[in-house]
C-alpha cells in the first residue's frame, strides 16, 4: 500500500495537510536512523575484515 497516504482530496483542510507532512517527516527520520545503523554495522564489518586479513 505504498503511497496510499499520499492522496489528499480537494478541498483539503490545513490540518490534514499538516498531518500528512508530519507523518512524512517522522517516516523520513525512521529511515535515516535505520540507514545510519546499517552503515555503522557495515563499517564495523569492514574494520573487522581489515584486522582479520592484516594478520
Amino acid at each position: 500500500m505504498l503511497g496510499v497516504d499520499d492522496y489528499l482530496t480537494k478541498p483539503f483542510d490545513d490540518d490534514d495537510l499538516l498531518a500528512i507532512v508530519q507523518v512524512k517527516i517522522i517516516r523520513l527520520k525512521k529511515v535515516k536512523n535505520a540507514n545510519k545503523k546499517i552503515i555503522a554495522t557495515r563499517f564495523e564489518t569492514v574494520v573487522t575484515l581489515e584486522i582479520f586479513f592484516a594478520k
